[in-house]
């Protein structure tokens, strides 16, 4: 039923209803005894003999119908959807490599499992954003909130959540070793979490350096990138254990803490609502991207109360962590398909193995 149909999941359901033209070409008898109807080359549903099916190498991969509507996965927007079609391109690339073992390989089995498992990096990357756009609208956890008697979210500026006012940082040319004042380089911005080994040494003063230190908790955003899709990048600083200070290429936000949690801003911060508003401020100077103080003080936010921002990034950490996993393990079975195409043909110039197409 793939074919040229919709997509089916928890906005468009799939009901009875839709099995009917199956029902029809199925025949009557639920135990399979009344006669099929072929439906024909350009018909959904065709009869194959038993006969038709052994000449084919009881291949039971058979098309006739080409797919001529849009994926429906590209329709697809709310994460359990993403979830089940991410399901779907691994058991369909399951399907193939489990017969690896008792089946000649063959290059269409690999083929066909390489591409289920390539739609899998784009799915995972989609069902992220689904997971922060669900966080954003409260959909996420509106259940839990319930549960616990807790006020529906508010809209705030991030401007309206700051403890100090949002800064820019320091950058003075500097060294790649000691001595000086450890200060982080752009770069360490480059994942969720500051890299707080990423510094260089500057010659000042401590006094200098003093209203430009960082704490555990404070949010660090990108002034500028080249690309607009990088620009206003955040990274939380954690464990930090000695004495650093920030770049003048990133913002310092630092959050009152009876208002925000930094751990839930930092995951709100790549939410597709967020984000759209981070490129609409953006402005190009000489091919570099950048947004200002004030850009980044009038963003929206919906804003939860405490309790249940730490909810969100519980669950936003979590649901990431397996999606990467399974990001992570479908590069390493790609990689090892790849590998076993070379084998068998070592394999078969050895004459251990007849390898078919």
């Amino acid at each position: 039923m793939r074919a040229n149909m919709d997509a089916f999941g928890k906005t468009n359901p799939l009901m009875v209803e839709d099995f009917r033209p199956f029902e029809e070409a199925f025949g009557s008898d639920p135990h399979g005894k009344a006669k099929r109807k072929d439906q024909g080359q350009d018909g959904r549903f065709r009869f194959f003999s038993r006969e038709q099916i052994r000449s084919k190498g009881d291949n039971l991969d058979i098309a006739w119908l080409r797919d001529t509507s849009n994926d429906p996965e590209d329709e697809m927007t709310e994460p359990e959807e993403l979830a089940a079609a991410i399901a779907r391109h691994l058991r369909g690339a399951l399907e193939q490599i489990d017969g690896f073992s008792v089946e000649l390989v063959t290059d269409a089995k690999t083929k066909l499992a390489r591409e289920e498992l390539s739609c899998i990096p784009g799915l995972v990357e989609r069902y992220k954003q689904a997971i922060l756009d669900a966080a954003f609208r409260g959909d996420l956890t509106a259940e839990w909130r319930a549960n616990h008697g807790l006020a529906e979210p508010s809209i705030a500026t991030v401007g309206a959540l700051v403890a100090v006012p949002i800064r820019n940082g320091l950058s003075v040319r500097g060294s790649d070793v000691p001595p000086g004042i450890r200060s982080l380089r752009l770069s360490a911005l480059r994942s969720g979490d500051v890299n707080l080994d990423d510094v260089r040494f500057l010659p000042i003063a401590s006094s200098k350096a003093e209203k430009f230190m960082l704490c555990d908790g404070d949010v660090l955003v990108s002034r500028g990138n080249g690309t607009k899709t990088f620009v206003g990048i955040a990274a939380l600083v954690q464990k930090l254990k000695e004495p650093t200070i920030f770049p003048d290429t990133a913002f310092r936000i630092r959050l009152a803490s009876d208002r925000a949690r930094p751990e839930w801003l930092t995951s709100m911060w790549n939410a597709p609502q967020v984000r759209s508003q981070i490129e609409s401020a953006a402005r190009t100077t000489a091919g570099i991207w950048k947004i200002s103080q004030g850009d980044l003080a009038r963003i929206k936010l919906s804003l939860p109360t405490p309790e249940e921002q730490e909810e969100i990034a519980r669950r936003v950490k979590i649901a990431f962590s397996r999606i990467e996993h399974i990001a992570m393990e479908t590069a390493r079975a790609t990689h090892l398909i790849d590998r076993l195409n070379q084998a068998a043909l070592t394999k078969a110039f050895r004459g251990e193995l007849a390898l078919t197409d």
